[in-house]
């Protein structure tokens, strides 16, 4: 595939977070092309949206709501009009196709809204202008305008892409609410946005020194320069999670082929070894795993962590959806301090400590009766140790290496485990209750207070009737 096809084909992905609640954690879908038809992907299992295989059809996003699966790209109508146009698919049907010629884009989702971004010439000009439709009822955004990506933030709208100046060249633009936010330099343009904790980043391309390099921007100013300037690069796929940026994209490398690459913080790392063309689109996070769309010369591909899977033997996946699932940062647990060292036969004793550092990942210790002791008449319940001999006793803290559901990343994998010595001394002050000389017979505890039974476990003092007292321990 050409990279004027990539570049029409635009793919930015939008999601709209808070609105995805209900996707299985393990699903994974893609969008893109494959046999020249518009196809989704769930967990590899490919679905055609569109059955005429004599246009270019592609899905350029996808995003999952609850359980429906919506995409947005360009289809083939059906017969006798047979044009491509841009389409909203909802779970494998068309659901919205406007008239006239327009490109689709992006998708976001919120609450019952569809939003899509793209471009038509379906207006009283008759000129390609930038379209926000919601709904199907279309904005448009006047001047030689593209959107390329939507995302939504709560109440907020933010749609991004690029206008062609008066002297023809590119000028990346966002726009809040219908309102230009964002102008960058003239020779820029933005193919995705993303916003987080009310940051606004994007991603793109910006002409330095006559050539086209990826750029991140993050808000109105320069977050990194991607590409290294030598060739032609793009950023086309962002995503940010736990503070970091990803980018996917691509960069031309001196034998003329297209690598396709993933960057983390400005860092990139190859994603196909350049003696083929490749491609990267679209990049999530979630879980700790990363994904990214897209393809080589011919396949569909999908990235995880780096290992690829071919989707299609003929195709490209231009968008990836995934559950966002938060990454732990497994902070392991380095030593346990304040642990009782005194207990006293036959009384029970409160097991606790207190997990260092304090910020440890899982702070809940189970506590158990050492491998290692030796002592005869030791027992754990819960957090409750109890004795029957005087000695040392051995008790072990364990404090498992996973936390809930989310997925951790450590090299501490193991659970933690500490032995502590508990030194175990004979009862004192164990004598008859002297504070009446007609004590009745009966069960009394150590200070003297009569029993209405013998308890079942711990010490206690038994009065026979002929006034001889006797110790029992349990």
């Amino acid at each position: 595939m050409t990279k004027q096809t990539f570049l029409r084909n635009v793919i930015a992905i939008a999601i709209c977070l808070a609105a995805t609640t209900a996707v299985h954690a393990q699903d994974v879908y893609v969008g893109g092309t494959a046999d020249r038809r518009a196809a989704t992907w769930k967990n590899g299992t490919l679905t055609y949206l569109s059955t005429n295989t004599s246009g270019d059809c592609a899905v350029n996003s996808v995003v999952v709501n609850n359980t429906d699966v919506y995409a947005a790209g360009n289809g083939m109508t059906s017969p006798p009009t047979m044009r491509n146009t841009g389409m909203v698919w909802k779970n494998g049907s068309v659901l919205y196709c406007p008239e006239g010629s327009t490109y689709k884009n992006s998708i976001a989702i919120s609450g019952t809204n569809v939003y899509a971004a793209g471009s038509s010439s379906n207006n009283p000009s008759g000129q390609f202008k930038g379209v926000l439709w919601k709904n199907n009822v279309a904005t448009f955004y006047d001047g030689s305008i593209s959107l390329s990506s939507v995302f939504i933030d709560g109440s907020n709208v933010y749609v991004a892409g690029y206008e062609i100046n008066a002297t023809g060249k590119s000028v990346a633009k966002v726009w809040k609410n219908e309102t230009i936010l964002y102008t960058f330099d003239p020779g820029s343009n933005i193919y995705a946005i993303f916003v987080a904790d009310g940051i606004v980043y994007s991603v793109g391309t910006e002409a330095i020194s006559g050539q086209t390099v990826a750029k991140a921007w993050k808000n109105n100013a320069s977050l990194y320069t991607l590409g290294t300037g030598a060739t032609y690069s793009i950023a086309q796929g962002l995503y940010i999670s736990n503070g970091d940026v990803y980018v996917a994209g691509y960069e031309r490398n001196t034998a003329g082929k297209y690598v396709a690459k993933l960057w983390k913080n400005g860092t990139g790392t190859d994603l196909t070894n350049g003696s083929y063309h490749g491609y990267a689109h679209s990049v999530v996070v979630s879980n700790c795993d990363v994904y990214v769309a897209g393809g080589n010369d011919s396949k569909a591909l999908l990235w995880k962590n780096g290992e690829p899977t071919t989707l299609a033997s003929n195709g490209c996946g231009y968008s990836v959806f995934v559950k966002h699932i938060p990454c732990v940062s497994y902070v392991p647990v380095e030593t346990i301090t304040g642990v009782p060292a005194i207990a006293t036969v036959g009384e029970p004793l409160l097991l606790s400590g207190m997990v260092e550092p304090s910020n440890a990942t899982n702070q809940n210790i189970v506590w158990s009766v050492s491998p290692l002791n030796t002592l005869d008449g030791v027992t754990v319940t819960g957090a409750t140790l109890y004795t029957t001999t005087a000695g040392t006793a051995k008790v072990r803290a364990t404090i498992s290496a996973t936390t809930g559901t989310a997925k951790v990343r450590s090299t501490a994998i193991d659970d933690y485990t500490q032995d502590f010595d508990i030194v175990v001394n004979s009862p004192t002050g164990i004598t008859r209750p002297t504070s009446n000389s007609t004590a009745v017979a009966g069960y009394y505890n150590l200070i003297g207070t009569k029993l209405l039974a013998p308890p079942t476990r711990g010490i206690y003092i038994i009065i026979y009737d002929n006034g001889k007292a006797e110790k029992v321990i349990k």
